[in-house]
């Protein structure tokens, strides 16, 4: 297993952009593994419905998170500090 450390960057942009590229260019013939935690962000997949799926009047009120687009296969993820997420591919 080949073990990715992303320097405890809380950065969803970056974090985002590197589980991306993990998985779209393999570059290790065994499984990949990246921990991360981001920053309060929204990150929304191509198919999403932000207007049915995000509760727009918390979030502006909060007005802590980050918007993000991410690759088409994603799904809506709300992510608050502390949240733990990782890659296995």
């Amino acid at each position: 297993m080949y073990f990715v450390d992303n320097g405890n960057n809380y950065d969803a942009s970056l974090n985002i952009a590197l589980e991306t590229y993990l998985v779209e260019n393999r570059l290790v013939d065994e499984p990949i593994l990246l921990f991360y935690i981001n920053d309060p962000s929204i990150i929304v997949g191509r198919n999403q419905n932000t207007i049915e799926e995000v509760n727009q009047a918390y979030v502006e009120e909060k007005k802590e998170f980050e918007w993000f687009a991410v690759c088409p296969a994603a799904g809506l993820s709300t992510m608050i500090e502390g949240t733990f997420s990782f890659l296995l591919h």
